[in-house]
C-alpha cells in the first residue's frame, strides 16, 4: 500500500487517485493513517489532512471521541488558574467577609 501511495503522488491527478483510494478502500486508508509521512514520501501537512479525513470516514465514533477529548483539553487549560483563584479567595478577608454577609 505504501509503495502504491508513493508511486501515485506526483501530480494533482494522482493525488485525486489517492483520495479516491482511501475513500473506497479501508486498507489504503489504514496504510495512510498508520504510516508516517516520510514512509509515504508526503509532506506532513498533506499526510495529516489525509489521515484525518480517513479516520473521520472509516472510524466516525473514534473521530468524534478524539475531537471531544481535544475540546475537553482546551477547556481544562484554565483549570489550574481557576482552582488557584478559589484557593486564594479563602485567605482574602474581603471575600470571606462578603461571603459571610451573604449567608442566609
Amino acid at each position: 500500500m505504501r509503495q502504491w501511495v508513493r508511486d501515485n503522488k506526483g501530480t494533482p491527478e494522482s493525488l485525486a487517485s489517492i483520495n479516491e483510494g482511501y475513500r473506497d478502500s479501508l486498507p489504503i486508508a489504514a496504510a495512510i493513517y498508520h504510516s508516517p509521512a516520510q514512509l509515504l514520501n508526503m509532506s506532513k501537512d498533506v499526510h495529516t489532512m489525509m489521515a484525518g479525513k480517513a479516520a473521520e470516514l472509516w472510524a466516525p465514533k473514534g473521530w468524534d471521541m478524539l475531537n471531544e477529548g481535544l475540546n475537553v483539553g482546551k477547556a481544562v487549560k484554565g483549570y489550574d488558574a481557576v482552582i488557584g483563584d478559589i484557593y486564594s479567595s479563602y485567605f482574602n478577608e474581603e471575600v470571606v467577609a462578603e461571603a459571610e454577609a451573604s449567608q442566609v
